[in-house]
C-alpha cells in the first residue's frame, strides 16, 4: 500500500516562498549515503556535513533560485533542519510510492 501523499516542500527565503520541483533520481542515492554517514558526524560542528546537507537541500528543491547562497542569506537558522527533513521525507515518499507499485510475486520480472 502506498504511503499517504506528502506535498512538495516549501522554503521561505527572504520573504519569498519557493516550492520544490520534482527532483532527479540521483539525489536518492546521495540522501541514503548522507543518512548512513550522518551518525558519525555532528552537523552543528562538522563543516563538511553542513555543506553536504546544504547541497542536498539545494538539489532536492531543484530550483535555480534556491542555492546554497540564497539559503545561507535568507533562511532563518531554526528552519534549516526542518527544511531538510521536509525535503528528504518528500523524496523518500516519492520513492516509496513507486516501489509499492512494483509486482510483489516471486518473479517480479514476469519470467
Amino acid at each position: 500500500m502506498a504511503s499517504p501523499a506528502i506535498k512538495a516542500p516549501k522554503i521561505n527565503l527572504n520573504g519569498r516562498e519557493y516550492t520544490a520541483n520534482k527532483p532527479k533520481v540521483g539525489i536518492w542515492r546521495k540522501i541514503i549515503k548522507f543518512n548512513n554517514n550522518i551518525g558519525d558526524k555532528n552537523i552543528a560542528t562538522d563543516e563538511e556535513a553542513y555543506n553536504e546537507l546544504l547541497s542536498l537541500l539545494v538539489e532536492g528543491f531543484n530550483n535555480p533560485e534556491v542555492t546554497a547562497e540564497s539559503i545561507e542569506a535568507g533562511l532563518d537558522i531554526d528552519r534549516l533542519m526542518p527544511a531538510f527533513q521536509d525535503m528528504s521525507r518528500w523524496i523518500g515518499n516519492l520513492v516509496a510510492d513507486k516501489a509499492a507499485q512494483l509486482p510483489n510475486g516471486p518473479d517480479p520480472a514476469g519470467g
